[in-house]
């Protein structure tokens, strides 16, 4: 592809429709988009796409999170075995501290 079809290609616009919104998610979601996003729809939807995106990668994490802290915690549990250390000399093996 040439960089003249490439700029092209950017320059495709695409329309999408939403249907069936509830009235008052609508209100919520239109009023954010005046409020933060200068009343561009376009750029309220890819924010919200990423943002979830982002959101779902921290849930993931919070659940990993969770199953480490609780091997912490039975590692923590469990009693510290102390093995004998030897040391073996031209007499035998001795233990030593």
């Amino acid at each position: 592809m040439t960089e003249t079809q490439e700029q092209k290609n950017t320059d495709v616009k695409v329309n999408v429709v939403m249907s069936a919104f509830p009235m008052s998610k609508w209100g919520q979601w239109d009023e954010d988009c005046k409020a933060n996003f200068g009343d561009c729809r376009w750029m309220k939807a890819i924010h919200d796409h990423e943002f979830v995106k982002q959101v779902s990668k921290m849930d993931k994490l919070e659940v990993a999170l969770s199953i480490l802290q609780q091997e912490i915690a039975d590692l923590k549990s469990q009693p510290i075995k102390k093995e004998k250390k030897t040391v073996k000399t031209l007499g035998g093996e001795q233990e030593c501290e």
